[in-house]
């Protein structure tokens, strides 16, 4: 099992890692009538010039893309430490779902390619980095649970796994959401009265205060 969990740990780096060396290929082609051109993810994040035509930076690529790299960055050091294989998770999910939305949408929206008119489409190598994207998760979580399994292995049983101290979280949420004394309907109305009263008070307070110091300095400099 412990051998299971290293190497899902390794996989798991291996796909995230490659998922930012992916977003450096041509996955997306460019018809215009300037010519064909093949944009990376990251020269659509950055923006790029290609046969001296500029196209513009993407905002929807480089947020895709700082999160991968954020996820590469934090899968190499979950090898070592757990905490950042739920880091290595988010950002992982976050530009898996990017890339979700870059397949579900036309590519053309996703392509900021302004000074042109053209048309664009995705080539396999999308498809290839769409797949080791949901890969890195998928093999993110199962390291993470890999890992969980072998710790709980090696406490004895004194320990629960991640799953069952998730359920039991989600019981005491509910026993303590039970606990709740809700106020009466009228209750809440006077409440919410008193306090819109206090700020109308506050309020006034504030522009007596103002009205009559600006009025005073005003007076004070006139004079002079």
């Amino acid at each position: 099992m412990k051998a299971l969990s290293w190497a899902a740990k390794v996989l798991s780096v291996i796909a995230t890692v490659g998922t930012v060396v992916l977003m450096f290929f041509g996955i997306a082609e460019v018809t215009s009538s300037a010519g064909e051109f093949s944009l990376s993810a990251i020269q659509m994040s950055l923006g790029s010039t290609v046969k001296d035509v500029n196209f513009n930076m993407s905002s929807k690529y480089l947020f895709a893309s700082i999160c991968a790299i954020i996820a590469a960055i934090c899968s190499v050091f979950s090898v070592k430490k757990k905490s950042f294989s739920i880091a290595n998770l988010v950002f992982s999910a976050v530009s898996m779902i990017m890339f979700i939305i870059f397949a579900v949408q036309t590519p053309a929206s996703n392509v900021d390619y302004r000074p042109l008119t053209a048309t664009v489409e995705y080539n396999s190598m999308f498809w290839v980095l769409f797949g080791v994207v949901i890969g890195a998760v998928v093999l993110t979580v199962a390291s993470i649970f890999l890992a969980d399994k072998v710790e709980v292995m090696e406490s004895n049983g004194t320990k629960k796994t991640l799953l069952k101290r998730f359920i039991a979280w989600i019981k005491e949420y509910k026993s303590e959401i039970k606990k709740i004394s809700w106020p009466a309907f009228k209750t809440v109305v006077r409440n919410s009265v008193l306090v819109l009263l206090c700020c109308l008070l506050v309020g006034i307070i504030i522009w007596a205060v103002d009205f009559g110091l600006s009025n005073l300095l005003q007076l004070i400099f006139h004079t002079k």
